[in-house]
Parts: structure tokens; sequence; C-alpha cells
């Protein structure tokens, strides 16, 4: 006699399985959109000093939120995360910190090429000079250009790096005899060569594809006249670095 059971045993075994098999959890609904101001905790903790000021960068996909939160600190650059729904919440009402981003952008500036330009036209550092002697005292302006063309520089073909130096605040000094191993240089004629310092505060930009890092100085700068009966300036002693931050390109 054939066993005719096999139909019952089945539905039993699919009812079962159904009972057991895991539950397939949605992915969250979009509460926010691209733009929108949020706070999120990236590390997915929840005390208050863990959730960040940011700003949706990307909607919701795979279950994560892409956001740009904001710097902790001045001069710093925002941090990208994904962060998952229940880590990301609307800002406050009337929250200053989370009505908008707290830090300083810059606009995107190429040449056609690829090339990263600066923020300003750069210096022209062909610079034309009349013969000068030792002992002559050097114009002010020939002192700032020679002091901005040490570091202004173009960015290669294609790349970045561009460079450019704005002399902020510049203030001459007496002139002294050159000094053996303080006083350093090139084609110098000889020890009785007369040395002009300034006291420079100076910012100095790196133009770089996603920032622009900016640092303002003061620092004292020795001019002289070489062997060659042209004036030449240098970095002659670091007084201090007043500022430093990286500004972001958007």
């Amino acid at each position: 006699m054939k066993n005719r059971t096999y139909p019952a045993v089945i539905v039993c075994l699919l009812a079962v399985s159904a009972i057991t098999a895991p539950a397939f959890q949605k992915d969250a609904q979009p509460v926010f959109k691209v733009g929108d101001r949020v706070l999120a905790s990236p590390m997915a903790m929840k005390d208050a000093q863990y959730w960040y000021p940011c700003t949706i960068t990307s909607g919701l996909k795979s279950n994560a939120y892409g956001v740009k939160c904001d710097p902790r600190h001045a001069g710093e650059m925002p941090n990208e995360y994904n962060v998952m729904p229940e880590w990301v919440k609307a800002a406050g009402t009337g929250d200053a910190l989370a009505a908008k981003p707290n830090y300083q952008t810059q606009k995107k500036n190429e040449s056609a090429d690829g090339t990263v330009l600066p923020g300003r036209p750069f210096l022209d550092c062909d610079i034309a000079q009349k013969k000068a002697r030792n002992g002559d005292a050097i114009p002010a302006a020939l002192a700032r250009k020679l002091i901005q063309c040490l570091w202004e520089k173009h960015a290669r073909l294609g790349y970045d790096g561009a460079e450019t130096v704005d002399v902020d605040s510049m203030e001459a000094g007496k002139p002294h005899k050159w000094v053996y191993q303080r006083d350093l240089g090139q084609g110098i004629a000889d020890i009785n060569t007369l040395v002009w310092p300034f006291d420079v505060k100076w910012t100095w930009k790196t133009f770089y594809r996603s920032r622009t890092h900016v640092t303002v100085q003061e620092n004292i700068f020795n001019c002289y006249v070489n062997s060659f009966a042209k004036w030449s300036c240098g970095l002659g002693q670091g007084i201090k670095e007043i500022s430093t931050k990286d500004v972001p390109v958007e």
C-alpha cells in the first residue's frame, strides 16, 4: 500500500519555514533631502557632544545619508560621512550652529586644461633692476616685490599647487654690516655688505584642487646688494606664525 502522507508533511514544513524564516527589513524612507541642515552622530554615539551640525550631501542610499559636518575648530576642513538614518535628526529651531555651515568656502577656479588658478593674478617676477651699490637704500616697493617673488609661482600645467604671497605690512629696520653665519645668501660681495632688514607680516596661500591653505606669518627679511650689483632679499629670521587655516573649494 502506497504512503500518501507526503502532502501533509510538506504543508507542515512550509508552515514551519514561514514561521522561522528571518524577516527582511525594508530601507528607511527618506526624511531629509540634499542641502538640508541636520544634526548627525557619525560615530553612532548618543551623548550630545557627539552630535555635529552637518549638511545632507546625498539622499538616503543603502540605508545611509551622505553628510558633510562642520569642522570642530576654526580653520579646519569639514568632514564627510555616511550615517544611518537613526543617527540623523532635524536641526533645532533657532540653533545658530545648525542654521548654516560655520566655515568659509570658495568657488572652484581652474583653467580649461585643469590647472588650478590662484585667487588673484600672478605677480610679474621678471623684475628689471638698475645697478645698485653697497650702501644704497633699497626702495620699499622693490623690497616688497622681491619678498613676494620668493614663493610666488604658477602650478604645473593641469595640476594644482599655485602659490601667492601678499605683504600685509612691512617695517624697515636699521641697516647693519653682514654677519657671517647669521645673514645667509648668495653672491655677497664682502663682509662690508650692508644688510637692510624688514619686519614683514605676510600671507602665503597655496591653491590645491580641494582646498586653499592659508598661513599668516611675521618674519624678518634681509635685503642687500649682491656681487652682481642687484638687490636680493631672503628670509633672515622667523618670528611667529600668526594663523593657519584651510578653506575648502566647493
